[in-house]
């Protein structure tokens, strides 16, 4: 009889745990609803600030290495992409920053292997490629071309209705990342194959290389104007002790070499992404990241003269750690710090140390923001990156952006903005990131037009992330972006507030509505919400309200609007 109460008594206890569980988890995400405010906008549509550069919108695509797939032509993820009308694409790579050579263009099986390219690279050269290729010298892949090139690629892109121009990174070294397994390599890569990837995506076709494009496809040249060289070189310097002199030496000799292949090329350089007060750094993180506080400065030194833009690589502050391998789960203090993060940005001035720093050594140099994203495939994320977006067009950054990632060459990974079929699950479908940049890329104008907004604030205590202490801040809930077209005004409105809704009312001058607005909403049940089970859990919906010069709208909670209105 003891044991079995004792039983009993512990199944209770159990029960009574998992409960109390529970209700945490639950009470983690559920916050008291707080009553709406009021916020006020005002539109100047008369009133010009700039043309919109709508290349902001763009995307970045991961290298084939990423996840090797023969059918990315799929009518399905064409279909989408089609739909997203992306204008600007970042490509990483011919793949998994391997170089270009003449010989893997053509027909496919009669393109180089990868042994091919791994033997004309040196890769046994280097010590740890040596030993790397002792570990794979017997798989089937190295005695098989790529799935994909250069030609495959672009011809794909320029097929699509938007037709995107283009970034590509070049390899500089072969390396990798972070505990890639070619991390501690420091094989320097020939500056002849960014010349000839120049030549032959840019040359007229009467040269040797316009002429092999043309018989590959292709005779008009793709025009390609802006190269990375390299991606993220600091991670080899700090962490495996790559030479800042070799860097810059084979920097200069690949800009060299490509800008006389074609002097109206555009060669640009990743820098580390210090933009943050160093006084936020906690001491730890303060001490692990001193050797690259330098790195910028001292490449900007040694490169100087050989580059025309830096980019930078820009993501939320913590919460990306788990390189995309699972939906986050956020509670709502969490949340509200990082839907502070685009205006913290712009209060602390993070765009200006970007431009300052390059623009020291270059003063016509472009700043670009080449990759971004916040935390990954929930409505949360979307709504960051929309928040980003929007700061980036207020602070000038130049040329194009690139959202990571489009989900062409990322399975197993919840950074795509669109899934495609793997272990997880069998279907393509759109994520709420899709929509968040779909909306942008719909409905904005040509033009941004002056608006002012008056708006309530949420107050964020004193927030401890991973590597920084950010402190209290009050942040406005509610960011406007207004933009015109011809006869039509877009406004795009942001509720950065996870619990309470937002009565705006916009007045609008010099500009008379007539009839209905249309309104594109793009929310969920919460921060978290996404669309790995049900695949239109999180979409754009669409409704209508009459108009005049005084317009009246409920701004939910963690939502972003588009406003459509015709004069």
């Amino acid at each position: 009889m003891a044991k079995w109460l004792n039983r009993k008594l512990l199944f209770a206890l159990t029960i009574v745990v998992l409960l109390i569980s529970v209700v945490l988890v639950i009470s983690s995400q559920n916050e008291t609803e707080l009553p709406a405010e009021k916020a006020y906008v005002t539109v100047k549509a008369d009133k010009t600030v700039k043309s919109l550069n709508k290349q902001i919108f763009g995307t970045a695509m991961p290298g084939e290495g990423r996840g090797n797939r023969s059918a990315f032509t799929d009518a399905p993820l064409k279909e989408y992409m089609n739909e997203l009308q992306n204008g600007f694409m970042t490509l990483q790579g011919t793949s998994a920053g391997f170089p270009f050579y003449p010989e893997m263009t053509g027909e496919h099986s009669k393109r180089m292997t990868i042994a091919q390219i791994l033997d004309r690279m040196k890769f046994r050269d280097d010590p740890d490629g040596a030993v790397i290729y002792e570990t794979v010298k017997d798989e089937p892949a190295l005695n098989k071309p790529m799935d994909h090139n250069y030609d495959d690629i672009l011809q794909y892109l320029e097929s699509l209705k938007a037709k995107p121009k283009i970034a590509i990174r070049v390899p500089t070294y072969f390396t990798g990342l972070g505990d890639s397994i070619v991390a501690k390599m420091k094989l320097k890569l020939d500056p002849k194959t960014g010349s000839d990837l120049v030549h032959y995506l840019n040359d007229p076709p009467v040269t040797e290389l316009g002429r092999l494009r043309a018989r590959n496809g292709h005779p008009e040249p793709y025009n390609v104007k802006y190269f990375v060289l390299g991606n993220e070189m600091w991670n080899n310097y700090v962490i495996y002790g790559l030479s800042l002199e070799d860097m810059a030496a084979q920097h200069i000799a690949f800009a060299t070499a490509m800008k006389a292949a074609d002097p109206t090329v555009k060669i640009g350089f990743s820098f580390a992404d210090d933009g943050y007060p160093h006084e936020f750094f906690k001491p730890e993180f303060l001490q692990r990241v001193e050797k690259q506080l330098d790195f910028n400065d001292r490449m900007l030194s040694l490169i100087n003269g050989y580059f025309d833009f830096g980019t930078y690589h820009v993501y939320s502050d913590g919460w990306i750690a788990t390189e995309g391998k699972e939906v986050l789960d956020l509670g709502p203090q969490d949340w509200k710090f990082l839907m502070g993060q685009a205006y913290m940005k712009e209060k602390y001035g993070s765009y200006q140390r970007h431009r300052e720093i390059v623009q020291r050594y270059n003063p016509s140099a472009e700043v670009i923001n080449d990759e971004y994203s916040g935390p990954l495939a929930d409505l949360g994320g979307a709504l960051f990156a929309a928040d980003h977006v929007m700061y980036l067009i207020r602070t000038n950054y130049d040329s194009y952006a690139g959202y990571w990632d489009s989900g062409l060459f990322e399975p197993l990974s919840f950074f795509g903005m669109i899934h495609i079929p793997d272990e997880k699950s069998p279907d393509y479908f759109k994520r709420p990131a899709f929509y968040a940049l779909k909306m942008f890329n719909y409905y904005t104008g040509d033009f941004i037009v002056e608006s002012i907004v008056k708006s309530p604030t949420y107050h964020i205590d004193q927030f401890a992330s991973q590597n920084l202490i950010w402190p209290a801040e009050d942040v406005p809930s509610v960011a406007v972006m207004a933009t015109k077209k011809d006869n039509k005004l877009y406004i795009m409105l942001l509720n950065r507030e996870t619990n309470r809704d937002m009565e705006v009312e916009i007045t609008l001058e010099s500009f008379v509505p007539k009839g209905s607005a249309k309104i594109y909403t793009l929310t969920g049940q919460n921060m978290n919400s996404n669309n790995e089970n049900n695949h239109n859990n999180v979409v754009i919906q669409e409704s209508s309200i009459q108009t005049s010069t005084l317009v009246k709208i409920l701004l939910k909670k963690h939502s972003l609007v588009a406003i459509v209105l015709e004069q």
